[in-house]
C-alpha cells in the first residue's frame, strides 16, 4: 500500500509518476501539526486538502497531478483518488480520516499496466470511499511513523458502511429490536421466542403499559434519579452506579448458571 503521484498528460491520461510519502519529521503531516499546535499539551484537529499536499510536495499548482492511494488486491486493481485529509492530533499520536474517491476498483490480468496509465474518460461520476489511518506522532513524540510497525495500512470504508456507522453514532440510545411470540413464529424462528424467554425470565413480564415502552425494564435497583434532583441519600450517584452494575453482574451470573445447570 503506497501513496503515488500521478500526472495528466496532453491525451487526458494519467500516468504513474513516483511514490511519494507523507510520513516522517519532514512529512506533511508533521509540518502541520508543529505549525498549528500551540503548545505541547494541546490536541488539535487539522484538514489537508489534495492541493495543500502537493504543493507540499513540490507539485504546487494546477489540476494535472493526482495523489491516489494505491491498494493492494489480489488479480485486482484498486485505485483511489486523495480529495483530502482530516486529523486529531494529540500528544503521541494521530488519527487520519482519509475522504476519497475511487479510480478504479477492477480485475485485470497485468496489473502493473493497469496501474501504469488510466484513462480520464474512465473515471465517470467516481463513487465516494473513505479511509482510517493511524500514525505514531503527535505534539510531543515526533517519531511520525505509520502504525502498526511503521507501514502504512489504511483501513478503507465504504459509504454504506460509513453511513451505517454514523446512524449509529447519531442515534440516542441503542434501541434492541422488538421481539414478539407473533413475529417468531411467522417467521418460522423459533430464536426470537426463545430470547423473549429469557428475558422475561430474567428481569419479569415487559411493562407493556407505556407509550414507549423500554426493554427489559428498569429494575429500582438501578433505576436513576431525574436530572438535576439531588442524591438524597448522600451516596454519590457514582457509587450507586457501581453498585448496581456489581448487583446486575451477579444476577446474570446466577441466571446463566441456573440456566446451564438445567441443560437449557
Amino acid at each position: 500500500m503506497s501513496f503515488i503521484l500521478y500526472e495528466l498528460d496532453s491525451e487526458f491520461r494519467w500516468n504513474r509518476l513516483r511514490a511519494v510519502t507523507l510520513s516522517g519529521r519532514q512529512g506533511v503531516i508533521a509540518k502541520i501539526v508543529g505549525k498549528h499546535a500551540q503548545t505541547k499539551s494541546d490536541a488539535i484537529d487539522w484538514r489537508l486538502t489534495e492541493a495543500e499536499i502537493l504543493a507540499d510536495l513540490g507539485f504546487a499548482g494546477g489540476p494535472e497531478y493526482a495523489l491516489v492511494l494505491d491498494v493492494p488486491a489480489t488479480n485486482a486493481v484498486r485505485l483511489a483518488r486523495v480529495q483530502s485529509i482530516c486529523g486529531m492530533s494529540n500528544q503521541t499520536s494521530t488519527s487520519l480520516f482519509l475522504i476519497m474517491e475511487v479510480w478504479r476498483d477492477e480485475p485485470a490480468e497485468d496489473i502493473s499496466a493497469a496501474k501504469q496509465v488510466v484513462a480520464s474518460d474512465s473515471i465517470v461520476d467516481p463513487e465516494p470511499i473513505y479511509g482510517l489511518l493511524e500514525m505514531r506522532g503527535g505534539t510531543v513524540e515526533q517519531a511520525w511513523k505509520w502504525e502498526p510497525g511503521g507501514r502504512l495500512n489504511v483501513k478503507v470504508i465504504r459509504p454504506k458502511i460509513l453511513e451505517f456507522f454514523m446512524s449509529c453514532i447519531n442515534a440516542n440510545e441503542i434501541v434492541p429490536p422488538e421481539f414478539s411470540m407473533d413475529r417468531a413464529e411467522d417467521a418460522d424462528n423459533g430464536e426470537h421466542a426463545r430470547m423473549l424467554k429469557d428475558l422475561e425470565e430474567l428481569f419479569g413480564p415487559r411493562d407493556t403499559s407505556r407509550a414507549a415502552p423500554s426493554w427489559p425494564p428498569v429494575s429500582p435497583e438501578i433505576a436513576l434519579e431525574p436530572q438535576g434532583e439531588a442524591d438524597v441519600s448522600g451516596t454519590p450517584i457514582t457509587t450507586r452506579i457501581l453498585a448496581a452494575a456489581s448487583n446486575l453482574q451477579r444476577k446474570l451470573f446466577a441466571f446463566f448458571k441456573t440456566r446451564a445447570g438445567r441443560g437449557v
